[in-house]
């Protein structure tokens, strides 16, 4: 079995799903409001709707990410299946575990403050 360094898997992880979150669907908004009233957009990380998104939070939120990028349903993404903001190599492929065992240095890495949430600037962008 091919090892990747932890470093790799979590940035890949941090690229892809950031590239990936830029990709999700939104619902479509009820009649348009005047730009003063508008309300921003809750991050799907932030599950409860506090304003940060707590580990758990997060994990789920990268985990159904993952699944909704595995259009095969094999557990892999591979280059098919990155988002095109993210370019792929041929034939690059991460595993589920691979990205699993990435997730929590990604987040320990964005949680500027360690305060165990990540919120703000803290969020991985999706650009």
């Amino acid at each position: 079995m091919r090892k990747f360094p932890l470093v790799l898997v979590s940035a890949a992880a941090t690229v892809f799903i950031g590239a990936a979150w830029a990709q999700t669907p939104t619902t479509p908004a009820p009649a348009a409001k005047p730009a003063a009233a508008a309300e921003p957009r809750q991050d799907p990380r932030d599950a409860n709707g506090d304003g940060r998104a707590s580990w758990e939070e997060y994990r789920k939120a990268m985990g159904d990410n993952f699944v909704r990028l595995d259009k095969n349903k094999d557990n892999v993404l591979d280059s098919a299946e990155l988002p095109p903001q993210s370019p792929p190599k041929p034939d690059q492929r991460v595993t589920r575990e691979q990205f699993d065992n990435g997730l929590r240095a990604s987040f320990d890495q964005h949680d500027a403050n360690k305060d165990g949430f990540l919120a703000g600037a803290e969020l991985p962008s999706k650009k």
